[in-house]
């Protein structure tokens, strides 16, 4: 009986990080490329239109193209608008929600999915007996070390930075939660070393 409840854990766990998390990458691929279509200058050769999409001039005399009745500026922006609409048909929630609970949630997945990936290579390489591993409360950590991942993305640039706004790189985000996930015992050890020391230096300071 336990053996079924363990594998039942361990295959929810599987779902719920590949599901938030490759929506989570998606979303984070889309923004970094958009900010990259955003802020490009570069000289933009004729090529060839596609399907459905014609180029006008405005009053302004500025090109435009045109899809579906809808203006865009570059045919990179036509092309990032047909990905981001079909990462929506899937993912239909993400597009509704705040940016920074997206990437609450997705820090969640993966550093739950980090963890599913060290109790696996147990099971795979280790010989362990999945009745002795702790199939929903060690994925569970690694989620909630996910959140600590995502404030320490916050955190540390506002202690280290005069600036009041934090941008993160949501791919690298995203990764380090995983990772962190995989290695929860060595992260937590790591954290508790340092927070350990910044008190007691902050001790002998006081």
């Amino acid at each position: 009986m336990k053996s079924i409840f363990s594998y039942i854990s361990l295959t929810l766990w599987l779902l719920f990080g590949l599901y938030f998390g490759l929506a989570g990458i998606l979303y984070a691929d889309l923004t970094e490329e958009k900010e990259f279509i955003g802020g490009s200058n570069q000289v933009k050769k004729e090529v060839q239109l596609p399907p459905g999409v014609t180029k006008g001039i405005d009053s302004l005399g500025n090109a435009y193209y045109e899809m579906n009745g809808v203006k865009f500026t570059s045919l990179e922006k036509i092309k990032l608008r047909g990905q981001e609409e079909a990462a929506e048909s899937v993912f239909n929630w993400y597009k509704t929600l705040p940016n920074k609970l997206i990437l609450f949630i997705t820090s969640m997945a993966l550093g739950g999915l980090g963890s599913l990936i060290s109790l696996v290579k147990k099971l795979a390489l280790e010989n362990a007996r999945i009745d002795d591993l702790r199939t929903f409360w060690h994925p569970m950590l690694g989620a909630l070390i996910g959140i600590i991942v995502l404030g320490i993305s916050y955190l540390i640039p506002i202690i280290i930075t005069t600036e009041s706004e934090v941008e993160i790189r949501a791919t690298t985000l995203i990764f380090l939660s995983m990772f962190a996930g995989m290695y929860s015992k060595e992260f937590l050890a790591f954290l508790e070393s340092r927070f350990s020391n910044y008190l007691k230096q902050h001790g002998k300071n006081e």
